[in-house]
């Protein structure tokens, strides 16, 4: 099972984020995957600190958002790079509304354009 994670980049909590992946991990074990971004604080930061408590390095990707070379288009463009990683569900953790958490919006419909399955979690 692969899952790509996304979201806010101002949600604090852990609980949400940790839950999910744990619900993963203990019905899949040694066969999940977890794909995410780089975002040094909000959901990445979150996924990445439980991918690296509980997920050998080799079981999740981190693809980056190249902010030099492509301006605003990097977040876009990463997540295209997340997408084609071919996740099996995405899960998105917002803690806004949807439209004002653009880069997150963007990966839900570059997953749903895709026919990639999308959990929706409000964090509030």
């Amino acid at each position: 099972m692969k899952i790509m994670v996304t979201g806010s980049r101002t949600i604090k909590s852990e609980m949400d984020i940790f839950y999910h992946l744990y619900a993963a991990h203990a019905e899949h074990s040694d066969l999940l995957e977890v794909v995410l971004g780089d975002c040094p604080t909000g959901a990445d930061a979150i996924a990445r600190k439980w991918c690296g408590m509980t997920l050998r390095h080799d079981r999740y990707v981190i693809e980056q958002a190249d902010w030099v070379k492509h301006g605003k288009a990097a977040v876009p463009i990463r997540n295209a790079r997340m997408i084609n990683n071919n996740p099996d569900i995405v899960y998105a953790f917002i803690d806004k509304p949807l439209d004002n958490s653009r880069g997150t919006k963007n990966a839900i419909e570059q997953a749903l354009e895709r026919n990639i399955g999308v959990v929706i979690r409000h964090t509030f």
